[in-house]
Parts: C-alpha cells; structure tokens; sequence
C-alpha cells in the first residue's frame, strides 16, 4: 500500500501516479512520443522517440570513430545536459 503522505498529495493535486505495463508506455507519458517499433529494415519510424535516439547514437559512434566532428546540442535547443566528464557518484 501507498504512504498516507503519498495519498494525500495525490488527493491535492500534487502528484500523479500512472500506472504502465511496459517502458513503452512510460516513454510515451514522459515524452509525448510514440515509442517506435523496430522496422524489418532495422530502422525506427521517423519522429519516434525509438528513431531519435538510434540517431543521436549513430552519431556520437560517429564521433568516436573520427568521422564526424561533435555537435553543440546546448546551442540549437535550450536543455542542460552533463557534462561528458562528469565523473560517476559512488
């Protein structure tokens, strides 16, 4: 069962909770984008979060590989992202 104080913010109106079956669904609530399943070809669907994602992979392998140069992300959309030499907390 849910803590009282778990209720009771739901109750106000100051916390939601969803229940899912899959991330599938998780990935659509939290992102508003259908998640995308994988196409005979190995490929997602354009404009899915499953798309978006394998793309943003692809080119950070890229990167890697020293194929490409990297990308300022910062700069063509407003969100924060770590740091790449962040170092992990134990």
């Amino acid at each position: 069962m849910l803590k009282s104080e778990v209720v009771d913010a739901v109750v106000k109106g100051k916390f939601n909770i969803f229940a899912i079956d899959d991330v599938e669904d998780g990935i659509k609530l939290l992102t508003g984008l259908a998640p995308g399943k994988l196409q005979r070809n190995g490929s997602y669907p354009k404009g899915t979060f499953n798309y978006l994602v394998d793309q943003r992979l692809r080119d950070l392998a890229s990167v890697l590989k020293g194929e490409k140069e990297p990308e300022n992300n910062n700069s063509s959309n407003n969100k924060k992202t770590a740091p790449a030499n962040r170092k992990a907390r134990k």
